[in-house]
């Protein structure tokens, strides 16, 4: 099915969690990409084992880009603190802050 072809494709993706590698920004910026337009990597209602695994591969590279860096992975930054709050795993994630636009006051 589909589902399963995007679950065993993010779970490909996943680099140790342990090690902690940092991925690249060119793959930070593609994955961004990828989730664009779901909400979940399976494609589901809910986060399944591969949104958590995925996170758990992400969250360290996101979490150390620097904060304007982070506005230009805006769909990263939304996924990854949808599936922490979601799968209820706020103890083991922490929120991945985002850049907060300035909006120039009225003249």
């Amino acid at each position: 099915s589909a589902a399963a072809a995007r679950v065993a494709d993010a779970l490909e993706r996943r680099v140790s969690a342990e090690m902690r590698e940092p991925l690249a920004f060119e793959a930070v910026r593609a994955l961004d990409a990828e989730l664009a337009g779901t909400t979940f990597v399976a494609g589901t209602a809910a986060p399944t084992v591969a949104d958590v695994l995925l996170l758990s591969s992400v969250h360290h590279t996101l979490s150390a880009l620097a904060i304007e860096d982070r506005a230009t992975v805006a769909s990263l930054t939304r996924w990854a603190n949808h599936v922490r709050a979601a799968a209820r795993c706020g103890d083991l994630f922490a929120e991945v802050r985002a850049a907060t636009p300035r909006v120039p006051p009225p003249a």
